[in-house]
Parts: structure tokens; C-alpha cells; sequence
């Protein structure tokens, strides 16, 4: 299942729900209203993680709006009309979506889905994922750290790469003569890069930085030897380090 279908699932079914409701019953008020509805309309207990991501998903497709008091918590903002035409707009937009599919097949979908065991563990991985990328997001990229393992083959690659571009810059006279008096800044690059490496926790910052800024620039000044050394291929494994983090 990817990664928040599974939230998806009961934010639909609960807007399926919602949706053909009466305007006079009134709508869900809280966290714990949407809990107690999926429970009785689905027989399926909701947990606190899966019950609050599913309320985020459906604020971040304005059908409902939420508001975190101090001493209330979670308050949910509801009115029908605007219920209905968020779900009638999202169900033209992407029909394609969960929540269309929903609509076309009536509640025999989401029964469907939710007889299975499995739905109930993806949901709670994914509940889990998310808040913890939401967590993670509120920490400020320079501040973030990757761990680059010397035991992994991304570690043992990169470091052995890191080792050849610095035996070139040390020994290789046409690479002396093509950086000119950069070549010993660019050596004090790879130098450091090696250390850096070595400590195996590090900065996101100085990874993307300092280690990435002096092997593209390595590239652009010696492309050819660049070439030959796999700088391009160093680049690649760093970048798929970061990917992880931003």
C-alpha cells in the first residue's frame, strides 16, 4: 500500500459518510466525534495517531477546518454545505482518487478494505510515518545529520573514492597544472571530506556543502580526469544519502 493510502481510505469513507448526512444531525466537533463515528459506522477502533492524521487529511483537502486549543485540544470546524462542495469538487477533480472510487462503489469499498488485517497495520505504520516526517520537518536542515556507515557499501565506496581524488591531487602534475593555485585549497577539501566521512555521523549541511560543493567543482575544472576518478558516481551515492533528509 503506499505510503498514506491507508489514511486516505478512512478519511474517505468517513467523508462518504459525512457527506450524506442530514444537515440537521450537525457534523463532528472533535477528534474524538470522528473516532466514535468510523467506530460505530465501520465497526474499527481508530487510534489517536490514525484518527488525528486522518482529520489533517481531510483539513488539507478543505473539508473540515481544525483548531488546537490550550485547554480543549483538538477542535474540528464543520459546516455541511461546504462539507458537500469540498466532496463534490474533489470527487470531479480526481476521479481516480479513494474517495471517487468510494462514491462509484458505495460502501461495499471501504468494507471490503477494512475486513483485512493487514489495512489495520498499514494504517498504523503510515500514521507513524507521517508524524514522525512532520516531526522531523520541524527541525531546521542545518541542523539535520545523516549517518554515512564505514561498513556499508555507500560508506566503503565514497571513502575509497575520496582516497583516489586525493592521491591525484597529491601525485598528478597535470592535475597540479590545471588547478593552478586551487590545488591546494581543493586538497584541503578532500582531506577534510575524508575526516568528515570517517566520523560517520554528520551534518547535512557540510555533507551538501563543503563534500558535494568540491567534487562538482572538481568536474567543471578537470572534467576528464574527473571522469576516470567516478566523481559523478561519488556524487550520486551522496545525493542518495540526502534524499533521506530533504
Amino acid at each position: 500500500m503506499s505510503e498514506r493510502s491507508s489514511i486516505e481510505y478512512v478519511a474517505s469513507a468517513l467523508a462518504y459518510h459525512f457527506y450524506l448526512r442530514d444537515e440537521k444531525i450537525g457534523g463532528p466537533s472533535s477528534l474524538s466525534d470522528l473516532k466514535a463515528t468510523f467506530k460505530n459506522e465501520f465497526d474499527h477502533e481508530l487510534s489517536d495517531k490514525a484518527v488525528l492524521e486522518t482529520a489533517s487529511w481531510l483539513e488539507e483537502n478543505s473539508f473540515i477546518k481544525l483548531y488546537n486549543d490550550r485547554y480543549a485540544g483538538m477542535l474540528l470546524s464543520y459546516d455541511q454545505n461546504d462539507f458537500n462542495a469540498a466532496y463534490r469538487q474533489f470527487r470531479e477533480k480526481l476521479p481516480e482518487s479513494i474517495l471517487a472510487r468510494g462514491w462509484s462503489f458505495n460502501f461495499e469499498l471501504f468494507s471490503k478494505v477494512f475486513s483485512q488485517s493487514r489495512f489495520w497495520q498499514d494504517l498504523e505504520d503510515d500514521s507513524e510515518k507521517v508524524q514522525s516526517e512532520k516531526a522531523f520537518g520541524l527541525i531546521p536542515a542545518s541542523d539535520r545529520t545523516v549517518t554515512v556507515l564505514h561498513n556499508s557499501s555507500e560508506g566503503a565506496d565514497i571513502s575509497a573514492g575520496l582516497l583516489l581524488i586525493e592521491d591525484e591531487l597529491s601525485t598528478n602534475n597535470q592535475v597540479a597544472s590545471d588547478l593552478g593555485e586551487d590545488r591546494d585549497r581543493l586538497l584541503g577539501e578532500v582531506k577534510a571530506s575524508r575526516l568528515i566521512i570517517w566520523s560517520q555521523h554528520i551534518r547535512a549541511d557540510v555533507l551538501s556543502g563543503l563534500i558535494l560543493g568540491f567534487l562538482r567543482e572538481l568536474i567543471k575544472r578537470i572534467p576528464e580526469k574527473a571522469a576516470s576518478l567516478g566523481v559523478d558516481r561519488i556524487i550520486k551515492l551522496i545525493e542518495k544519502i540526502l534524499d533521506h533528509v530533504f
